[in-house]
């Protein structure tokens, strides 16, 4: 048995950290710039979004577990059994190694391909049926280009 309030003040305090990790080189790549006297987002707003966000996560996973009952427990394996945490263990190690596997071929295949390419391969591992996987993939490419290419003029580098 597993002491849920350890556990949610623990991983609140690891996403509290990790947010002020990222939010620290947030601020060095700046939050706003200006150029020829107009100010916009900086290369640093979208990272200090986030580690605000995951920062708020892990505030609220604190509070969670410092209201929890002292002593509350949850079991092991969740009422899961041998072969589902032997599945989510593999998907877990999978998702990892696609993860870093379309980190290496950006360069090679270029962001919007490797983008595409990560996303069906995700979305297998995950059990989705074809036609739905292959919709997801065209919209997440298709806004990832709109909003980032043609909204905010970012280019991704290969």
């Amino acid at each position: 048995m597993r002491n849920i309030k350890k556990d949610y003040i623990f991983g609140g305090l690891l996403f509290v950290l990790t947010a002020a990790f990222f939010i620290i080189p947030a601020f060095d790549l700046g939050i706003t710039k200006t150029v020829l006297g107009e100010t916009s987002l900086g290369a640093g707003f979208f990272p200090f979004l986030l580690s605000v966000a995951v920062a708020l996560c892990g505030i609220v996973l604190i509070i969670e577990g410092s209201r929890t009952r002292k002593g509350a427990q949850v079991s092991e394996s969740a009422g899961l059994t041998r072969e589902e945490i032997k599945k989510n263990a593999r998907v877990a190690v999978l998702t990892i190694l696609v993860l870093v596997a379309a980190l290496l071929l950006w360069k090679l295949i270029g962001f919007y391909l490797m983008l595409a390419v990560m996303c069906l391969v995700m979305n297998y591992l995950f059990e989705e049926k074809l036609l739905p996987n292959i919709i997801l993939t065209a919209g997440l490419v298709a806004f990832v280009y709109a909003a980032f290419t043609l909204g905010l003029k970012i280019r991704f580098q290969a």
